[in-house]
């Protein structure tokens, strides 16, 4: 066989083993594991690329393939950027966000099965959820704080207020119930949550005031 077919061959290998390229925008839902996965792909490509290579041969630019692998809307995220590392480090802190543990939690805590949905298929829903959530190791009293937080938040009537709280990120009980309290009165004026759908957000101080001692007679 010519070394011109094989030439041909090993180009069209490469562009067969070439990742897809990165297109998906910063703020979509799924943004930071389409773009782990990409970037896994990418070192893939770049270490196959670098396989059998002749030692006088030179060396692979790593830079120019991975711009070589995103859509040309995601260029300008990297366009001053000149080497790998920093054209890495600049995707990484586009797509992968900090977590909302409290919020991740909430969403673990919170989810129901579905109808038509299996058992089977609820379990895998709730593993890939707390996948999401970070654990460690507590001692009682606060594992115990963080219980009376998740079932304070599940158990608002509001879901104005309950957003409201989630967006603030980290929290603990006792902020939980002054936010609470804080929002109250625009849950009154506004109880569209963005959906379209509209609720009954009158709720008041002595009403966040009882779900809070009732967690306290519960868990203590």
């Amino acid at each position: 066989m010519s070394q011109f077919i094989l030439n041909e061959l090993q180009l069209a290998k490469q562009e067969l083993t070439r990742p897809k390229e990165l297109s998906v925008e910063t703020t979509a839902p799924e943004a930071s594991k389409t773009f782990a996965y990409w970037l896994r792909t990418v070192n893939d490509y770049i270490n196959y690329l670098g396989e059998g290579r002749a030692e006088d041969a030179p060396a692979i630019n790593r830079a120019r393939n991975i711009i070589s692998c995103f859509s040309p809307s995601i260029y300008p995220l990297v366009e001053e950027d000149e080497t790998f590392e920093q054209i890495v480090a600049t995707l990484k802190g586009a797509y992968i966000k900090k977590k909302n543990n409290v919020y991740a939690r909430y969403l673990l805590v919170s989810r129901h099965q579905q109808p038509g949905e299996s058992v089977t298929e609820y379990a895998q829903t709730l593993k890939a959820l707390a996948k999401e959530c970070t654990f460690g190791a507590v001692a009682a009293d606060e594992y115990r704080a963080e219980l009376m937080r998740e079932a304070f938040m599940n158990g608002l009537s509001s879901p104005f207020i309950r957003q409201r709280i989630l967006d603030k990120g980290e929290f603990n009980l006792v902020q939980a119930v002054e936010l609470a309290d804080m929002f109250r009165p625009c849950a009154e004026t506004s109880c569209d949550d963005g959906s379209g759908d509209r609720y009954d957000c009158s709720i008041g101080p002595f009403t966040l005031r009882s779900v809070w001692d009732r967690l306290l007679f519960v868990c203590f």
